[in-house]
């Protein structure tokens, strides 16, 4: 969401600078911390045994939308970086992009609590 207030302002203004700034420092402290966190800790319970039936096939849905909770993450840096150049460039799929992580984190949390 920080991106729709970034998007549209005079690329060098101090608001853009600010903004660029914070968006910077989320990455850099919250989101690729807890992204390693997470890619950490599943690769260890998916490596401790008996936690997973590998023959059900939740587990290929939850991997799946782990990779594209991934693939996402790598798309909000682009967007970060285009956003710190140019401001005002258009990007229609910022709004579009805020439904994105939640739908997955849904799959992903059912996935391993139902494990249909």
């Amino acid at each position: 969401l920080i991106y729709l207030r970034h998007h549209g302002l005079e690329p060098a203004s101090p608001a853009a600078m600010a903004f660029a700034a914070l968006e910077r420092q989320i990455f850099k402290r919250l989101v690729n911390p807890a992204m390693y966190a997470a890619w950490g800790f599943g690769i260890l319970l998916a490596l401790t045994p008996g936690t997973i039936s590998w023959s059900a096939p939740w587990w290929l849905v939850k991997l799946a939308a782990v990779l594209l909770l991934s693939w996402y993450h790598g798309v909000l840096s682009v967007w970060r970086r285009r956003l710190r150049d140019d401001a005002r460039s258009a990007m229609s799929s910022l709004r579009q992009g805020v439904a994105i992580p939640i739908v997955l984190m849904v799959v992903i949390v059912t996935m391993v609590l139902v494990q249909p």
